[in-house]
């Protein structure tokens, strides 16, 4: 059983963001970071707490496994105790990529100041690109359980997956290979469990990738 403080954590992160978002396009970028870390800071600790409480399984999986081939993003698949469990941590993650997706927009739009230091911003936006990629990889990591080992009846936990894979691929500092899987996947998602919204989705991503490339 889970502490209440889970939600509350969560609810409170949550209503923080809703309060800064807004004040942003008036703060420089310094002074996002600064924001974005501290609130990063509380959400670390919230998924160590997770993490002390309900701590999930990493298994490497080989290309097939018992005659079975899994989906994995890069060979990592996540096992927790539960659905709900997944949901939260996932939560958390998606936490901090927004505070990393707020924190890179503010450094990239400071590039264009001739007066800020380039050398610094760059190397800023470079760590918030590789700390996105860590918190995307431990995300899509909880696909394959989701996805592949339930019953192919059971819709209800895999349409959780909808809301965190297309919010995610939406992220500039989503990189281009997760955003390539979690397309796969959603598509994937609507022919196990005939999810409409899950095809629209991938559509609406592929869409979106064709134009950039355009």
């Amino acid at each position: 059983m889970l502490d209440d403080s889970i939600s509350e954590n969560i609810l409170l992160l949550l209503w923080q963001m809703a309060v800064i978002a807004p004040k942003m396009e008036n703060m420089a970028a310094w002074e996002v970071e600064e924001e974005m870390l501290r609130l990063d800071s509380q959400a670390a600790v919230f998924q160590e707490e997770l993490q002390k409480m309900a701590p999930y399984e990493v298994i490497h999986i080989p290309k097939c496994r018992q005659g079975r081939k899994l989906h994995t993003f890069e060979g990592v698949m996540h096992r927790y105790q539960d659905q709900q469990i997944a949901r939260l941590y996932n939560t958390a993650r998606l936490i901090r990529l927004t505070f990393r997706q707020w924190m890179f927009a503010a450094s990239h739009n400071s590039l264009q100041d001739i007066s800020a230091d380039y050398s610094m911003r760059h190397w800023k936006i470079e760590k918030i690109l590789s700390e996105s990629a860590a918190l995307v990889k431990d995300t899509l990591a909880s696909v394959p359980y989701s996805l592949e080992l339930l019953d192919s009846q059971t819709s209800t936990e895999a349409r959780y997956l909808i809301w965190p894979l297309t919010t995610m691929a939406r992220l500039d500092v989503c990189p281009s290979s997760a955003r390539r899987y979690i397309i796969d996947r959603l598509v994937a998602l609507a022919d196990k469990f005939h999810l409409r919204r899950a095809i629209q989705a991938a559509e609406m991503l592929d869409r979106r990738d064709q134009e950039q490339i355009w």
